[in-house]
């Protein structure tokens, strides 16, 4: 009588951080051809701000997106989260 044998899922490897900044920025990559060197801030349900001031952006940002926003520079392998809160 043979048995069946279950394959185990693998656990997924962790992604570091520069994988996860590659990840994130991909679909974003489209850009580089009109906006190379600005400031992209995305908000976590993929609305972004542009622009080529990082304060002005940053700014912006806050003001229509609120906290969580993930910071880019277009074109370039520099990324950061914002995660802080601010006061109004």
């Amino acid at each position: 009588m043979a048995t069946q044998h279950r394959s185990r899922k693998r656990k997924q490897k962790a992604e570091t951080p520069e994988e996860e900044m590659l990840r994130l920025y991909e679909p974003f990559r489209y850009l580089e051809a009109d906006h190379w060197g600005e400031y992209l801030l995305v908000a976590p349900d993929g609305r972004y701000v542009l622009n080529m001031d990082e304060i002005a952006a940053m700014d912006e940002a806050y003001e229509k997106f609120g906290n969580g926003l993930l910071m880019f520079k277009v074109g370039e392998i520099v990324s950061g989260k914002l995660p802080w809160l601010r006061e109004p």
